[in-house]
C-alpha cells in the first residue's frame, strides 16, 4: 500500500512539473497552434479546390500540354505540401502518445477520481492528438488523391505521345504525294535562298555603305585573333603531348576536351560572333535572312563539336592518348563515319528549322513524308554502318597490364559478351525499324528513333568519359598521402575500397543516365522524377520503413566511422603504444579491441542511421536466435573463443607456439581464426575454438627463457668426468647462455655403442634457441676432436652358432659330389 501511494505521489510530481514547463511556453505554443490550423485550413481548401479543377480538366476531354504541364507543377506542389504535414503530423503524434501513456489509464467506473491538474492534462493532450491526427488523415486523403490525379495525367501524356509517335502521313511512293512533297520542298529551298536578296534589297540606302562593313569585319577581325590566342594556350598547355607516355585518364580527358574545343574554337567563334549579331536587336542582317543565318551557325557550331570532340576522344592517331581501347582502324572509322552523321544531321536540322522558319505554309504531310524518305533513311543506314562488329574493335590488353587496366574496356567485356550482343540487337533492330517507317507512312516514328538513337549514343558517351574521370578520381584520392599515411589504410584495404567504390558508382551512374535517356524516349521528366521521389521515401516491410537515401546515408555513415576508428588505431599504435613500455602482444590485443567496438558501434549507428527500429530487430534476432545457434554454432564458437583469446591472451602476436603438429609464429588472431606462420613460411589457420580447447605449448607466454638441451654420446672408455667439464666450459662460454640458472651436464645412461650425456643450458631469448644450439655443437665437435674424445657411431657384432656353421659346411661338401656322381651314371643307350 505505501508503494502505490509513493508511485502516485512520484506521478502528479511529474505531472505537475511538466505543467508549469508548459506554462512557460503556453503563449508561444497557443499562437503558433492557431497559425498553423488557419494555415493548414487555407492549404487544405487550395489543395481541394485545385484537384477538383484538374479532375475536371481530364473529365473534359479538351486538352493542351500547357495546360496540362501546368496542372502537373501544380500536383507536385500539392504532393509535397501534404506529404510535409503527414510525415509532421507523425512526428508530432510521436510525442504526445507518450505523454499521455506516461499519465496512466484513465480511472475506471467506481475508482477514486484522479486529480484535476492529471484529468487536465490528459484532456489536453487528447485534443491536440486528435487535432494531428485529423490532419494527418486529410493529408493520407490528399496523396491519394494526387496519386490518382498523377496516375490520370501521365495516362493523358502516355495517350498524347503514341498519336503522335503513330500518327499516319500519305505514303511517300504514291505519284500525287511523291510530286507534291517534291514540289514543296524546292519551294522551301528557293524561299529559304531567296531571304538573302530581299534581305540586302531591304536594307536602308544609309547602311550600305564601307563604314559599316569595316565595322562588322573588324568584329569579326578581332574575334578571330581572340579566338586563335585561346586556341594556342589550350592546345599548347592542355593538348596532346606525344613525348608523354602512359599518361593518366584525367590527363587524356584533358587534352581530348583541350583538343575538341581548341580545333573547333576559331571557326566556332567567328559563327558564334554572326550568331550574335544576327540575333541581336541593331544587327545588319534583319528579317527571315537573319533567322536563317542564325540557324546555319546553329548548325555548323553542332557539326563541328560533333566533329572534333569524338576525334580527341578516339585520338586514332595517337593511341596511347585515347580515351577508349579502340584499336586505330576502329578509332579513324568511326571518326569518319561520325563526321559523316554529323553533317546529315546539322544540315537535316538546318533545313527543317529555315523551311519552319521562312516557309511553314510548304510544311504539308506530304513534304513530311518525302523528306523522311530522303533524310530519316540515310540517317538509320549510318547508325546501321555505326554499329557493326568491324566498327568496335578493341585492342588486346598486355599480360602485364592485363590486371592492372581499369580504364580501357577490354575485348572480352565489351563486344565479345552477351549482353552487348543484345543490346547490338536491339539497337540494329531499332534502326531498321526508322529506316523501314517513312515508307510505310509513320514520318514521326522515324523521327523519333532516330532522334533518340543519336541523342541516347551521345548521353551514353559522355557517361562513359564522366564514368572513367571519376573512377579516375577515386583510384587518386585512395592512393594519396592522406588515406596511405595519415588514415594508415595498407594497400590491400585500399584496394578492395577502390573496387567497392567503383561498383558503387556504377550503381549510381545507372540511375542517372537512365534519368537522362527516358525523357528523350517519351517518358515524361515529371513522372520520372515522381518515381525517384517516391523510391527515396522509402517502403514499409513489416512495419519498418526502409528508404533508400536512408540506406546509402547509413552505408556512408558506417563506412566513414570505421576509417576514423582505422585512423584512431594507427595514431594510437605508432604515437601512444609504441612509444609505451607495452608487451607487443598486448600492444596488438588493444588495438584489436578498438576496432571490434568500433566496428559494433559503427554498424549500430549505421542502422540507427538507415531508419531501423532497433527493438523490432531484437524480436527477430531472438526469434531466430535458436535455430542461427544450431546452424552457426561453430561461427559463434569460434568468434567468442577469438573473444577469449584477446582478453585472456594465452597467445598473442609474435608468440612461438605449438599446436599439434605445427609449430610457428602467430601472425594474426581474427574474429574467427588465428593465423601461425610456420618456420618454412607457410600460414596455417587454426580456428580460435580448437586453441581454447586444445593443449598449445606456448615458448614465449611469459617471457622468452627457453632451456637448451643437447644430447652427447662418447665411446666407452672415455673420462666422463672430463667429458662433463668440457661441455660445461662450452655453455658458460657461449654469450647466449644465462649463468643463472647455470649449465650443467647430465649423464643419462650406458648405451648400446656410447656414454650417454645431456648438456642443459639456459638462454635469454629462446627464440635463438636454435643457432645456439647449433654454435655449441659446432664447439663440442671441435673441442672433442682436439682432446681425442671420440663419438662412437652403432656397431654391430655378429657371433656364429656351431651349428650353424656345420651345416653350412656339409652343404658344400656334397654339392659338388652330387654333381660328380651324375656324372658317373651311365646313359640309358
Amino acid at each position: 500500500m505505501n508503494l502505490a501511494v509513493l508511485f502516485r505521489t512520484l506521478r502528479i510530481l511529474v505531472v505537475m512539473a511538466s505543467l508549469c514547463a508548459a506554462s512557460l511556453f503556453a503563449p508561444a505554443a497557443a499562437a503558433q497552434t492557431s497559425l498553423d490550423g488557419n494555415a493548414f485550413g487555407l492549404a487544405a481548401a487550395n489543395w481541394n479546390r485545385t484537384l477538383n479543377a484538374v479532375e475536371h480538366y481530364l473529365e473534359s476531354g479538351q486538352h493542351s500540354p500547357e495546360q496540362t504541364n501546368e496542372y502537373r507543377d501544380q500536383v507536385l506542389k500539392i504532393r509535397q505540401a501534404a506529404l510535409e504535414v503527414s510525415q509532421r503530423g507523425g512526428e508530432v503524434l510521436e510525442g504526445l502518445e507518450p505523454r499521455l501513456e506516461a499519465l496512466g489509464p484513465p480511472p475506471e467506473e467506481g475508482a477514486p477520481p484522479e486529480s484535476d491538474e492529471i484529468a487536465e492534462e490528459r484532456e489536453r493532450l487528447n485534443e491536440q492528438i486528435s487535432l494531428h491526427r485529423a490532419r494527418q488523415s486529410l493529408a493520407d486523403v490528399t496523396l491519394a488523391r494526387v496519386d490518382a490525379v498523377q496516375l490520370d495525367l501521365t495516362a493523358l501524356d502516355r495517350e498524347r505521345f503514341v498519336q503522335r509517335i503513330f500518327k499516319e502521313y500519305p505514303l511517300p511512293f504514291d505519284g500525287a504525294v511523291l510530286a507534291e512533297g517534291l514540289e514543296n520542298i524546292f519551294g522551301a529551298a528557293r524561299a529559304v535562298l531567296e531571304t538573302a536578296p530581299v534581305w540586302w534589297r531591304d536594307i536602308p540606302e544609309d547602311r550600305k555603305n564601307v563604314k559599316t562593313i569595316l565595322a562588322f569585319l573588324g568584329i569579326l577581325l578581332v574575334t578571330i585573333l581572340v579566338a586563335w590566342a585561346v586556341r594556342r594556350v589550350l592546345l599548347t598547355r592542355f593538348g596532346i603531348r606525344p613525348e608523354i607516355q602512359d599518361p593518366s585518364y584525367s590527363r587524356r580527358l584533358l587534352a581530348a576536351v583541350a583538343e575538341g574545343v581548341g580545333r573547333g574554337l576559331v571557326p566556332a567563334a567567328i559563327l558564334g560572333m554572326i550568331y550574335f549579331r544576327a540575333t541581336s536587336d541593331d544587327a545588319l542582317i534583319s528579317g527571315p535572312f537573319a533567322v536563317v543565318v542564325a540557324n546555319l551557325c546553329m548548325a555548323l557550331i553542332a557539326y563541328l563539336l560533333g566533329v572534333q570532340i569524338p576525334r580527341a576522344a578516339l585520338s586514332p592517331d595517337h593511341p596511347d592518348w585515347r580515351l577508349t581501347a579502340l584499336t586505330a582502324a576502329s578509332s579513324a572509322a568511326l571518326v569518319r563515319q561520325i563526321r559523316v552523321l554529323a553533317a546529315v544531321f546539322a544540315a537535316s536540322d538546318f533545313c527543317i528549322k529555315s523551311s519552319f522558319a521562312v516557309a511553314p505554309d510548304l510544311i504539308t504531310p506530304a513534304v513530311v513524308s518525302v523528306y523522311n524518305v530522303l533524310v530519316a533513311a540515310p540517317l538509320g543506314l549510318l547508325i546501321l554502318f555505326l554499329l557493326r562488329p568491324s566498327r568496335w574493335q578493341f585492342e588486346e590488353p598486355e599480360a602485364d597490364d592485363a590486371s592492372e587496366s581499369d580504364d580501357k574496356a577490354s575485348p572480352a567485356a565489351v563486344g565479345r559478351s552477351g549482353f552487348w550482343k543484345g543490346l547490338r540487337i536491339i539497337l540494329v533492330l531499332l534502326a531498321v525499324v526508322a529506316i523501314l517507317a517513312p515508307f510505310a507512312g509513320y514520318a514521326g516514328l522515324a523521327n523519333y528513333l532516330i532522334g533518340n538513337l543519336l541523342s541516347t549514343g551521345f548521353l551514353v558517351g559522355v557517361m562513359y568519359i564522366l564514368r572513367g574521370l571519376l573512377r579516375e578520381l577515386i583510384g587518386l584520392f585512395l592512393g594519396s598521402h592522406l588515406m596511405r599515411d595519415t588514415v594508415g589504410w595498407d594497400y590491400g584495404l585500399r584496394s578492395r575500397i577502390k573496387i567497392g567504390l567503383r561498383i558503387l558508382l556504377d550503381i549510381l551512374l545507372l540511375p542517372s543516365l537512365a534519368a537522362a535517356v527516358l525523357p528523350a524516349w517519351g517518358l515524361p521528366a515529371e513522372t520520372l522524377w515522381l518515381w525517384i521521389t517516391v523510391a527515396f521515401q522509402g517502403f514499409e516491410v513489416g512495419g519498418v520503413r526502409l528508404s533508400p537515401a536512408d540506406i546509402l546515408l547509413g552505408i556512408f555513415v558506417f563506412f566513414l566511422i570505421l576509417a576514423v576508428v582505422r585512423a584512431f588505431r594507427g595514431a594510437l599504435a605508432t604515437r601512444v603504444l609504441s612509444q609505451a613500455r607495452i608487451d607487443p602482444g598486448l600492444q596488438d590485443s588493444i588495438s584489436k579491441g578498438i576496432g571490434y567496438v568500433g566496428f559494433v558501434a559503427a554498424a549500430a549507428i549505421a542502422v540507427l542511421v538507415m531508419g531501423v527500429d532497433l527493438s523490432g530487430i531484437a524480436i527477430v534476432a531472438g526469434a531466430l536466435s535458436v535455430g542461427i545457434g544450431f546452424g552457426l554454432q561453430n561461427v559463434v564458437n569460434n568468434f567468442v573463443s577469438g573473444l577469449i583469446l584477446l582478453i585472456e591472451r594465452p597467445i598473442k602476436v609474435g608468440d612461438w607456439v605449438i599446436v599439434g603438429s605445427t609449430e610457428g609464429m602467430v601472425k594474426q588472431i581474427n574474429v574467427r581464426s588465428t593465423e601461425i606462420e610456420t618456420f618454412r613460411r607457410a600460414s596455417v589457420i587454426i580456428p580460435n575454438a580448437d586453441l581454447i580447447s586444445n593443449s598449445v605449448t606456448n615458448w614465449t607466454y611469459k617471457d622468452k627463457y627457453g632451456r637448451i638441451d643437447l644430447p652427447i654420446g662418447v665411446a666407452y672408455g672415455t673420462d666422463t668426468r672430463k667429458v662433463e667439464e668440457i661441455l660445461l666450459e662450452i655453455a658458460k662460454g657461449h654469450e647466449r647462455v644465462l649463468s643463472f640458472p647455470a649449465p650443467f651436464v647430465v649423464f643419462q645412461s650406458f648405451g648400446d655403442s656410447s656414454l650417454n650425456f645431456e648438456l642443459r643450458a639456459y638462454t635469454g631469448d629462446v627464440m635463438f634457441l636454435v643457432l645456439t644450439a647449433s654454435d655449441m655443437r659446432h664447439e663440442i665437435d671441435k673441442r672433442f676432436k682436439e682432446e681425442g674424445i671420440e663419438i662412437p657411431f652403432p656397431q654391430r657384432v655378429i657371433h656364429m652358432a656351431p651349428s650353424a656353421v656345420k651345416t653350412e659346411e656339409t652343404a658344400a661338401a656334397k654339392k659338388p659330389r652330387s654333381d660328380q656322381d651324375s656324372q658317373d651314371l651311365p646313359s640309358d643307350d
